[in-house]
């Protein structure tokens, strides 16, 4: 266990004395302290007057449980306080924290400043691209940083509710041309999903988008954001001007996340290639996955041209529009714009996405997003408590409401609840009473 216990000191202690302008004390008293404890290491920055004691735990097990267990004996042992009790350096802005990693748990003197102010961006357009955001958020609170949102409304007088651990939030109303157009759209989307690029709803979708930015833009609480003075940017945002404007207001790193895993527009904003012979574009709905004959390659070679040389085009015209009326050089400020990603956060997992080329600022999340299993709540508990080989949930997120989908896609969804009688199925849908030939199913639930 000593031996154990003398390396870990040894290799924490390897990275602190390379590159840092700190004392490093091992198994030494504080200075300018009154007690001879000797903790086990200790960090002392005579410029930022900044003093980090690190005390050592091992448990003799490994599991969560062992951590928690360690965690309540650190907190019992009164080393660390008797220590900061009796250091004269101390002032109030420096507290006690702790951190746990696997087989260590280290007490810690550190200040309370904030690391720095993050403006995040949210767009309502879905709530899974919401949860997404947000949880991204609560990490980089949690991890000391002081995020403030931009809340950027799809729907007029749209009811949306944030955490508390946001300080501050700007709230951005649509633009007066999209109120109808929108909704319009969505249900347009749901209807043609299965072609998205090729069927004109994504061109459709990005004219939509240019009224929303021109707009945003031209907010008055962009002065607001200025003064703030961020340090960070992170957010789904599609749209260069967009992110250049935000980034020649001050703010120095940009990260971009999606709620999605990377696809094709994302890879060409990237320019990370995405050979088709393999690479399925998502939404167009090639059911073969990544195993494509010759007419599903043939399909997706035609899509790949077809937003390359046809949609590429107009969504960089609408982009340079905007930056020509922002003052920009259009051209320059575009290739601007594509350099400005400082990382790329992605939800997807890469061992279970489909093998396409990468960079080294690419962060695959895909699974961290999971929360803290709880109980279920009525109607969803009772339909677990039936007898059944199992439960089913079957959902197509937010945006897509099932009264728009096509009138071939239901009753596919009828047939695979019909031929799986012993299982019970929770159908999530918009208005449920469109759907009375789900519902006379005795083993659906509509929620």
């Amino acid at each position: 266990m000593t031996n154990c216990y003398n390396a870990v000191l040894s290799r924490l202690q390897k990275p602190m004395k390379k590159g840092r302008e700190v004392r490093v004390l091992s198994n030494q008293p504080v200075p300018e302290c009154d007690s001879n404890l000797r903790p086990d290491i200790v960090l002392i920055n005579d410029t930022a007057k900044l003093l980090t004691i690190i005390d050592v735990t091992i448990p003799f097990e490994n599991g969560l449980e062992a951590f928690k267990k360690a965690r309540e004996a650190r907190k019992e042992n009164n080393k660390l306080k008797i220590i900061k009790s009796t250091l004269n350096v101390l002032t109030e802005s420096q507290i006690e924290s702790e951190y746990i990693v696997p087989n260590l748990m280290a007490s810690v003197i550190v200040d309370n400043k904030p690391k720095g102010k993050v403006l995040l961006y949210i767009g309502t357009f879905g709530f899974s691209h919401m949860q997404y955001a947000l949880t991204i958020g609560e990490w980089l609170v949690e991890d000391g940083f002081e995020v403030h949102l931009i809340v950027v409304k799809t729907r007029p007088n749209e009811i949306v509710s944030f955490p508390e651990c946001f300080s501050k939030k700007y709230i951005i109303e649509p633009a007066k041309t999209n109120e109808k157009r929108l909704p319009k759209l969505l249900k347009k989307m749901t209807a043609g999903a299965n072609s998205f690029f090729t069927s004109g709803l994504f061109l459709e979708m990005i004219s939509t988008t240019k009224e929303g930015n021109r707009t945003f833009l031209a907010h008055p609480v962009m002065e607001e954001i200025k003064n703030e003075k961020y340090d960070m940017l992170v957010g789904e945002i599609f749209s260069p001007a967009v992110i250049l404007k935000l980034r020649d207001m001050g703010i120095p790193k940009f990260i971009y996340i999606s709620a999605l895993p990377m696809h094709y527009i994302a890879a060409e904003r990237m320019g990370l290639p995405s050979p088709s012979s393999y690479l399925p574009i998502m939404n167009e709905c090639l059911l073969c996955g990544d195993e494509m004959g010759f007419l599903d390659r043939a399909r997706n070679l035609y899509t790949a041209l077809f937003i390359k040389l046809y949609l590429s085009p107009k969504i960089d015209k609408n982009e340079k529009d905007l930056l020509r009326e922002m003052g920009y050089d259009a051209d320059i400020a575009f290739i601007r714009a594509k350099q400005s990603y400082d990382l790329f956060v992605f939800n997807s997992n890469i061992l279970l996405d489909y093998p396409r080329p990468t960079v080294h600022n690419v962060l695959h999340v895909g699974g961290s997003m999971t929360k803290e299993p709880q109980e279920l709540e009525e109607p969803v508990a009772s339909v677990f408590a039936k007898p059944s080989n199992g439960v089913i949930l079957i959902s197509f997120g937010t945006l897509a409401e099932s009264s728009n989908f096509p009138k071939t896609f239901l009753p596919s969804i009828r047939a695979v609840m019909e031929a799986l009688p012993s299982y019970e199925f929770i159908f999530r849908v918009g208005n449920t009473a469109e759907h009375t030939e789900v519902a006379k199913l005795p083993n659906v639930t509509h929620t």
